[in-house]
């Protein structure tokens, strides 16, 4: 029998190592991810909601970022790193290295819906010429 790993106590960091372990120990990778998510969730939505308002995105866009970078996290828990943090503050240096990502995700709805708009706008254009 193994023993329960009490996730709830880790610290952030921590619960990254797990993660980033997925493809060996998936479901604790996925019990870590879920309390990580769990503790990080409400501070990156906030901020995903500050920074989409300053591009003038709504609520729903902003909750689409703040899933993206999850996504991310997910995908590149292996990248976070203590090191090289500019604190010593393990949950500061979490939220800073997600922040990052997040921005990250704006910008790439922001080059996608430019993309998007000039599609739109061209074929407009067309549709006027012909």
């Amino acid at each position: 029998m193994t023993e329960k790993i009490d996730f709830e106590n880790m610290v952030g960091s921590e619960l990254l190592e797990y993660v980033s372990l997925k493809d060996e120990f998936h479901d604790e990778a996925e019990m870590a991810f879920c309390v990580f998510r769990d503790r990080y969730q409400r501070d990156i939505l906030q901020k995903s909601e500050i920074l989409c308002s300053k591009f003038e995105y709504n609520e729903a866009i902003a909750f689409l970022v703040a899933t993206c970078t999850f996504d991310k996290v997910w995908k590149n828990a292996h990248t976070f790193s203590m090191k090289k943090a500019n604190t010593k503050n393990i949950d500061k240096a979490i939220l800073l290295w997600m922040y990052k990502i997040l921005f990250t995700q704006i910008f790439k709805i922001y080059f996608c819906f430019l993309r998007i708009r000039t599609l739109v706008l061209s074929q407009q254009k067309r549709k006027i010429c012909h």
